[in-house]
């Protein structure tokens, strides 16, 4: 177990870079066993979508887009209803005999979602899914706690840009994985014995997490769970720089909800492009998120500073105007009877490259925006309380995240604006994230001011 002492030695040597990190006992099995877990979680998410879509809608005379949305919501509730608790039981007890406790859990779920698509009944399959979303509402604040436990201050950031690319590329897998196998010959079994074959190797890798004791056995978990809520979040922005950055990160999720969720409906309705060129939007747009992470950590050298974190969101903004530029100029005219593009066809049109070119530089900008603010937000935490500061943070996520899906609702169905100018709208209102940012940059220099007296 390591001591404050050995904590101290690590922050007095040299840090360990990204490959270092890879390599070292302290990070490899937590990214391993949350790299997984992201995979599975969209593995199914995606097979579920993909039968829902294709045949139990029709079955069950039921609106696609509706169980689409509802899958969202699902996934999503546990993340409001119980963080609070997740978030208290990171602080009280050892986070890598939860995780291993978590995991094993997930085997048995991953079961289950394999008698569910056998037996293909809506309500089951749904419940899995909430079950899963559980399970990643405790799995959460265990993960970004432990982070700043077994890793120094100057090694947050790269172990932060780890995290966060890997995330996006094992959702992206994912989800490919998902939507690929559970429509090919046999896809229902191969499905399900890939889903328990992903958890038991990231249970596995769970057992090898280095134990990172409680910080704070003595704390009371609240079965009131939605005033234990506001309590974390109120506890959590007591401290001006992790509600800062808190807020920031909660921003981004808000956007990027959005953004997410145009993708799909630019390659359809914009470009009149099959499912591959919306899957390769979002292969190019995760992998320049990786990119962007991994670079941010390089620039700022293992130091946590916002620094780039105005320079992400501006370039965010850009980026979506662009969109509102060159979109109209790739409008397809749906009334014309033709052949949808495929990943390959998609390429003998040149102002698609443009089109690729802005979300690459969308993506890569999302690093130097969100990797600093989490290295920020598990740094400034109080020790005794990083857990429920994940928590308080993953509630906030998540209102912003169904706010903004609402709001994309409201502009796309009732107000009946283009794509376009949804882009517009959102690239102006992310301008506003700026506000929290620059307070982020002035606590910074008066920090930096005070440690040189």
């Amino acid at each position: 177990m390591q001591t404050t002492d050995d904590k101290q030695a690590d922050d007095s040597q040299s840090h360990l870079g990204v490959s270092g990190l890879l390599s070292s006992k302290r990070f490899l099995p937590l990214f391993l066993t949350q790299f997984l877990g992201a995979m599975n979680d969209n593995f199914y998410k995606q097979a579920l979508i993909i039968l829902v879509t294709y045949q139990l809608a029709k079955q069950n005379n039921l609106d696609a887009a509706s169980l689409t949305a509802l899958a969202g919501a699902v996934l999503i509730l546990p993340f409001l209803l119980f963080s609070s608790i997740a978030g208290r039981l990171a602080d009280k007890y050892d986070k890598a005999a939860l995780i291993r406790k978590i995991k094993f859990c997930e085997i048995i779920i991953m079961g289950f979602a394999g008698a569910a698509l056998y037996y293909q009944n809506l309500f089951f399959l749904y419940l899995v899914l909430f079950f899963l979303g559980l399970q990643s509402t405790f799995f959460g604040p265990l993960k970004y706690a432990t982070l700043p436990f077994h890793l120094s201050k100057h090694e947050l950031l790269a172990g932060n840009a780890l995290i966060e690319g890997g995330t996006f590329l094992a959702i992206l897998f994912g989800s490919i994985i998902g939507g690929l196998v559970v429509s090919a010959d046999y896809g229902l079994s191969i499905t399900t014995i890939g889903m328990l074959s992903v958890a038991i190797i990231g249970w596995l890798a769970s057992r090898a997490i280095l134990p990172a004791a409680a910080p704070n056995p003595d704390t009371r978990i609240s079965v009131n769970i939605f005033a234990d809520s506001l309590t974390i979040i109120k506890q959590a922005f007591s401290n001006t720089r992790v509600k800062h950055s808190l807020l920031a990160i909660s921003w981004f999720w808000a956007v990027g909800a959005i953004v997410l969720a145009l993708l799909p409906i630019i390659a359809e309705e914009i470009l009149r492009a099959d499912e591959t060129v919306a899957t390769l939007f979002m292969a190019l747009f995760s992998i320049a998120i990786g990119i962007g992470s991994l670079y941010t950590n390089k620039k700022l050298n293992g130091e946590i500073s916002c620094q780039y974190s105005a320079i992400g969101m501006w370039v965010i903004s850009i980026a979506l105007v662009a969109l509102y530029f060159i979109l109209p100029l790739a409008t397809v005219d749906s009334s014309t009877e033709r052949q949808l593009l495929t990943g390959i066809t998609f390429f003998t049109v040149p102002i698609n490259y443009l089109l690729l070119l802005i979300l690459f530089i969308m993506g890569f900008a999302v690093g130097p925006y969100i990797t600093p603010l989490y290295a920020l937000m598990q740094h400034a935490a109080d020790p005794q309380y990083k857990g429920i500061t994940i928590a308080a943070s993953n509630i906030i996520n998540s209102f912003f995240i169904v706010f903004s899906a609402l709001l994309l609702i409201v502009c796309k169905q009732t107000l009946k604006l283009s794509v376009a100018e949804i882009c517009f709208i959102t690239a102006i209102v992310n301008i506003m994230a700026f506000i929290n940012i620059k307070k982020l940059l002035k606590l910074e220099e008066t920090t930096k001011h005070e440690s040189n007296f």
